[in-house]
């Protein structure tokens, strides 16, 4: 017994559950480097922000990818010196993000709630 529980005997999985955690890893490697690509080319677009939200449910362990997603949302802020956009509306724009933001992170934590990299 360990802290008052019973030692449970390892399960083996069976060739269908190997096949899919292969897979689950195979596809988590894939989106992992085309992620890294994408931030080493500078690629700062809200289209890249969905696809590491996307990324994010599959391993939300993984600290470069939030650190990317605030080097798009930073960028994103940034946009602020086009002309055409008048102040009020970029406000309003920037704060839909940050409410965005905020929801996809409560979907993630609830999803992940002992995901320390998700919380920082």
């Amino acid at each position: 017994m360990f802290h008052g529980r019973k030692r449970v005997d390892k399960v083996t999985l069976s060739e269908a559950e190997i096949k899919a955690i292969e897979d689950k890893l195979e596809k988590i490697g894939k989106n992992n480097r085309t992620l890294l690509a994408k931030r080493a080319a500078k690629e700062y677009t809200k289209e890249t922000l969905e696809q590491t939200a996307k990324f994010s449910f599959l391993s939300p362990d993984f600290s470069t990818l939030w650190n990317y997603r605030r080097e798009i949302l930073e960028h994103l802020f940034k946009q602020e010196t086009q002309p055409e956009i008048a102040p009020s509306d970029l406000d309003k724009q920037n704060l839909g993000i940050i409410i965005d933001e905020l929801k996809f992170l409560v979907k993630g934590i609830m999803k992940s709630p002992k995901s320390y990299t998700l919380w920082f």
